[in-house]
């Protein structure tokens, strides 16, 4: 297949001279999981491609050649960043200005780091200038792409593993197993034969297309298209398709465009006039100039063959079989989220307590609560997903340096300043809107001095400092996310002119339970030998928090004694409260609590955070917080469960800024809380198409997969789950036809997430999700674009899709 890169003949010649990157190469230190760094010949291909280097002679890989394709580059950091840095951060922490972290994915879809150190900052400009300059320009060729020419390119990629230009039968057979196809081997070399016009022995890429055309059958688009076709009658939403898999109908048959009208307003529940219909379709099959080119001959070889019916006013627009599938899978126009509620639409000029914001717990660790790593690339990846509030454990360190970690515990460790760097450079690469630092602080005062100081030289204007009213009081209403653009806030304890007690049971109701109890018996040491020969009985309390850390925390802590109108005008606006999730949930099932709550939280913001026990770090479900109003409802960012899903979901809403308006109830006093809304929710789950297998993994075998349902709602006479039935052998293009009906009493705090997975003899192996708010929802037969376990669309999950078929009714 001819690829378009970086030094292909004819294109505008670079500015950047990679030659040096290509030979001779350099030799840099390579960090590894296990072992010592080790020196390796790092070069890049001729064509700007890969990114190669020889595996040492006595390890596993005996002296194998190693690379990463550039096209599946996430992001390159700068700094020691990730676990394999963290392993000998005391040895080379002084060449940390020489040190970066190629993050990239692995033929299986597994996220991956590349960790290396230059030789010299000269060395180390060269390479991740260059890389980070070739992975922005293969980016944006990929613009030049449609969607389905891209799934057909990483195929085509994927089975040339010679890189040869042309695919054997041997490399047709691997790729067909690989993309969960159940074909047997003769059928697919008699395909292969057939395929071959020019029976030169391989398939070039015109003959690839048209293999992959015959396997990419779609019986549940062909069933849609004879109806329309023939003029029949397309059944509700509660009737599932007539889909016959022995009947194909005629591909070069046409619609006209009133036809196609008549259609999508029956079934898709639109109004479209002739123009917004003639845009719809040419969006959807205009990606490419190549896709321009061929619509224009099909509709040439179509219009010869009108009828005198065919002359009324927009039926020279003719919609092919091939068109038509177009509009029907684009995950834009054809999706079942709403796109009028996926672009930023919300007013973000209200007080920052009137919104939901996406939070994180414990963000720097990589999995469980007891003996994971942590992760500077943590706080990358949630912050890139758009979670506007991160957790940072701070800890005396070594060498006056503030380090991260979950105390107690054998988890890894992380410094400080390597955290705020990172979230300088990436806390507002997907948002604008301000960054939440929750800062639980066990450090010494001179430490706590280091991190007042550290945020104030690496966020510089970026750091929010604490307001107060016009007239000097507290403030009454916090500044809207508008006006805090670009602003990151810390969150803590501050000093008060009033007793301190307050303070300190705070401190201990955010941490976990088991962490609380030993912090009872235990004293930092640090803190300690600062107030070491103070009198034992000293009335005042000691001082908790330095002065310079207190001086730029714009949100302070505290602890409410009750939710009352009376306590509630007492708080300033900027303190805020946490509580644990078992007292969220004791507070949510207590009628009088909750209003009290909700009224609360109109002025002032609430933090909820997972129980102690959960030491795997699993999820609690967030939806029953939310219906409280509290707006930071944290969640394990590194575990995807349906906890996860939902409030991933939850935040694609308002163009994914991890800021969501809370339903106007929780935020106007003269609103009421909604009656009489509930809704029937038919759902029939059609088909899904180009399934990975579990993880992203290219081997292993074709899945057996099967849907789940799920409707989750504040409680549980809205929460339900359903399941399809499960299709043997078959990832690529399985159909299951089933209807399941919900009545939803409360959709506007209810949520609808599809689980796909794939069936074994003794459990189920998780493949992918999508999830969604049910106000966001819409009717009609919609795609969904499908995503692997913590919400990212990479390699196999870019093309992964269901189609269903939504319908709505009032109860």
């Amino acid at each position: 297949m001819p690829r378009k890169t970086i030094g292909s003949k004819g294109k505008k010649k670079d500015e950047f001279d990679y030659e040096p990157l290509v030979h001779p190469g350099i030799t840099m230190l390579k960090f590894g999981k296990s072992g010592p760094p080790h020196e390796r010949l790092f070069k890049l291909s001729g064509d700007l491609r890969y990114l190669s280097w020889s595996s040492g002679w006595f390890c596993s890989k005996l002296g194998a050649k190693s690379s990463v394709d550039l096209e599946k580059v996430l992001r390159i950091m700068q700094g020691q960043n990730t676990f394999q840095f963290q392993r000998y951060s005391q040895v080379y922490s002084e060449a940390t200005e020489k040190s970066f972290s190629i993050v990239f994915l692995d033929e299986d879809g597994r996220e991956k780091t590349l960790n290396l150190i230059a030789p010299s900052p000269d060395i180390f400009k060269l390479w991740h200038d260059g890389l980070k300059a070739l992975v922005t320009k293969l980016q944006e060729q990929r613009q030049n792409y449609s969607l389905d020419a891209l799934f057909l390119k990483s195929l085509w990629d994927r089975a040339d593993n010679d890189h040869s230009g042309t695919l054997t039968a041997k490399e047709i057979i691997g790729l067909v197993a690989s993309i969960n196809v159940n074909l047997p081997t003769e059928t697919i070399r008699t395909l292969f034969k057939k395929y071959d016009v020019d029976q030169s022995g391989t398939l070039d890429f015109t003959e690839f297309v048209e293999f992959m055309s015959f396997l990419r059958k779609r019986t549940d688009l062909e069933a849609l298209w004879n109806a329309i076709t023939s003029d029949s009658e397309i059944a509700g939403p509660n009737i599932p398709l007539n889909i016959d898999n022995e009947f194909f109908p005629s591909r070069d048959a046409s619609i006209s465009l009133p036809k196609f009208i008549k259609f999508w307003e029956s079934v898709q529940g639109e109004s479209l006039t002739l123009d917004c219909a003639r845009d719809l379709v040419e969006f959807c099959n205009s990606s490419t100039s190549e896709n321009k080119a061929k619509s224009k001959n099909a509709k040439a070889r179509m219009k010869e063959n009108l009828t005198p019916m065919d002359t009324m006013a927009g039926d020279e627009f003719l919609v092919s079989y091939t068109m038509f599938c177009n509009v029907m899978t684009n995950f834009t126009k054809a999706s079942l989220f709403d796109q009028s509620k996926a672009v930023e639409y919300q007013d973000m000029t209200h007080p920052l307590s009137y919104y939901y914001m996406a939070s994180s717990h414990n963000t720097y660790l990589e999995g469980d609560q007891l003996t994971s790593f942590s992760s500077v690339n943590r706080y990358v990846n949630d912050l890139l997903l758009g979670c506007r509030c991160v957790e940072l454990d701070c800890w005396d360190g070594d060498n006056g340096q503030p380090i991260i970690c979950h105390g107690h515990t054998m988890t890894g460790k992380i410094l400080f300043k390597d955290v705020i760097r990172a979230i300088a450079e990436y806390g507002f690469a997907t948002s604008p809107y301000p960054v939440v630092l929750s800062i639980e602080n066990h450090c010494c005062l001179e430490q706590q001095r280091i991190l007042a100081k550290t945020m104030i030289d690496i966020f510089k204007d970026k750091l929010a400092y604490p307001a107060k009213n016009a007239d000097g009081t507290p403030l009454s209403v916090l500044p809207s996310p508008l006006e805090l653009k670009y602003k990151v806030l810390i969150k803590g304890k501050r000093l008060s002119s009033k007793d301190t007690e307050d303070m300190e049971e705070e401190e201990e109701e955010e941490e976990d339970d088991e962490e609380a109890s030993q912090r009872k018996v235990q004293k930092n040491k640090s803190e300690a030998d600062l107030e070491k020969g103070a009198s034992a009985k000293k009335k005042k309390a000691p001082l908790k928090t330095h002065p310079e850390l207190s001086a730029i925390t714009y949100l302070g802590t505290g602890k409410v004694k009750a939710f009352t109108p009376d306590v509630s005008d007492a708080i300033p606006a900027d303190m805020m409260a946490s509580y644990a999730e078992g007292k969220t949930t004791k507070f949510a099932k207590n009628p009088d609590k909750l209003e009290g709550w909700i009224q609360h939280n109109k002025i002032h913001l609430s933090r909820i955070y997972p129980k102690g026990t959960r030491i795997d770090s699993s999820n609690y479900m967030p939806v029953s917080p939310w219906s409280t109003g509290s707006q930071l409802v944290a969640l394990n960012y590194q575990t995807g469960d349906l906890p996860y899903h939902i409030n991933f979901g939850k935040f694609l809403e308002n163009g994914s800024t991890g800021y969501v308006l809370k339903p106007d109830y929780m935020i106007h006093s003269q609103v009421p809380e909604p009656s009489d809304i509930g809704i029937r929710l038919i759902i029939n789950v059609i088909s899904a198409c180009h399934l990975p297998k579990p993880g992203g993994a290219q081997k292993g075998e074709i899945i057996d997969p099967f849907v789940v349902v799920h409707v989750t709602g504040a409680t549980a006479a809205d929460t339900f789950e359903a399941r399809t039935r499960t299709i043997n052998d078959n990832g690529f293009n399985p159909v299951w036809n089933q209807t399941f009906t919900f009545d939803v009493r409360r959709p506007d705090l209810s949520y609808l997430t599809f689980h796909v997975n794939d069936e074994d003899v003794l459990s189920h192996d998780f493949i992918a999700f999508t999830s969604l708010p049910i106000s966001c929802v819409k009717p009609g037969l919609r795609t969904l674009h499908l995503r692997n376990v913590v919400g990212k669309r990479d390699q196999d999950f870019e093309y992964a899709s269901l189609f269903v078929r939504i319908g709505i009714e009032r109860l």
